[in-house]
Protein backbone atom coordinates (compact mmCIF):
# COMPACT_ATOMS: atom_id res chain seq x y z
CA UNK A 1 0.00 0.00 0.00
CA UNK A 2 2.53 2.32 0.18
CA UNK A 3 4.53 1.41 -2.62
CA UNK A 4 0.90 2.56 -4.13
CA UNK A 5 0.85 5.77 -2.38
CA UNK A 6 4.94 6.63 -3.10
CA UNK A 7 3.99 5.81 -6.87
CA UNK A 8 1.02 8.26 -7.18
CA UNK A 9 2.85 10.55 -5.24
CA UNK A 10 5.83 10.92 -7.47
CA UNK A 11 3.28 10.65 -10.45
CA UNK A 12 1.52 13.83 -9.54
CA UNK A 13 4.92 15.45 -8.11
CA UNK A 14 6.51 15.04 -11.98
CA UNK A 15 3.35 15.98 -13.33
CA UNK A 16 3.47 19.40 -11.61
CA UNK A 17 7.17 20.01 -12.15
CA UNK A 18 6.67 19.33 -15.42
CA UNK A 19 3.75 22.06 -16.31
CA UNK A 20 6.01 24.10 -14.23
CA UNK A 21 9.04 24.27 -16.17
CA UNK A 22 6.82 24.51 -19.39
CA UNK A 23 5.97 27.46 -18.00
CA UNK A 24 8.81 29.36 -17.73
CA UNK A 25 10.08 28.29 -20.63
CA UNK A 26 6.44 29.50 -22.38
CA UNK A 27 7.78 32.78 -20.22
CA UNK A 28 11.39 32.56 -21.72
CA UNK A 29 10.66 32.28 -25.28
CA UNK A 30 7.80 35.25 -25.41
CA UNK A 31 10.45 37.68 -23.70
CA UNK A 32 12.78 36.90 -26.32
CA UNK A 33 10.02 37.16 -28.68
CA UNK A 34 9.00 40.59 -27.51
CA UNK A 35 12.75 41.47 -27.81
CA UNK A 36 12.69 39.92 -31.54
CA UNK A 37 10.01 42.00 -32.58
CA UNK A 38 10.89 45.53 -31.23
CA UNK A 39 10.28 48.31 -33.64
CA UNK A 40 13.40 48.97 -35.16
CA UNK A 41 15.56 48.99 -37.92
CA UNK A 42 19.27 48.07 -36.79
CA UNK A 43 19.26 44.29 -34.75
CA UNK A 44 17.53 44.61 -31.34
CA UNK A 45 19.95 45.55 -28.54
CA UNK A 46 19.45 44.08 -24.96
CA UNK A 47 18.55 46.14 -22.41
CA UNK A 48 19.64 45.14 -18.65
CA UNK A 49 15.78 43.61 -17.99
CA UNK A 50 16.37 41.33 -20.89
CA UNK A 51 19.08 39.88 -19.85
CA UNK A 52 17.91 38.71 -16.11
CA UNK A 53 16.64 35.54 -18.47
Amino acid sequence: MVAFLSIIAAFFRANIIGKQALVFENLALRQQLGVYLRKEKRPPRLKPRDRIF
